[in-house]
């Protein structure tokens, strides 16, 4: 395969993985906040739900600051770390 093509390949699978990441942070962000408004609504400072939704909220966040980074450094320096490259080989 050419460099060119190598490249295109690789910026697609980046937007796609950045997009799904985008995605479950979209959902994650919108459970927490529903999450936190029942918790609020029945006085509940520790709610069970809210915990789990806090958790997920806050992985969504990181994985999806994590492809922004990854798609970042490729449009920048047409580099993306070989172990990134495998994660992104397996999620085709």
């Amino acid at each position: 395969m050419r460099q060119q093509d190598h490249l295109v390949s690789l910026e697609q699978r980046l937007t796609e993985a950045m997009r799904v990441a985008r995605k479950k942070y979209d959902l994650a962000k919108v459970a927490f906040e529903n999450a936190r408004e029942r918790a609020c609504e029945l006085g509940l400072d520790h709610a069970d739900a809210l915990h789990v939704a806090a958790t997920e909220y806050r992985q969504a966040v990181k994985e999806y600051s994590a492809s922004v980074t990854l798609f970042a450094d490729f449009l920048l320096n047409k580099y993306v770390p070989v172990s990134s490259t495998r994660e992104l080989a397996g999620a085709r």
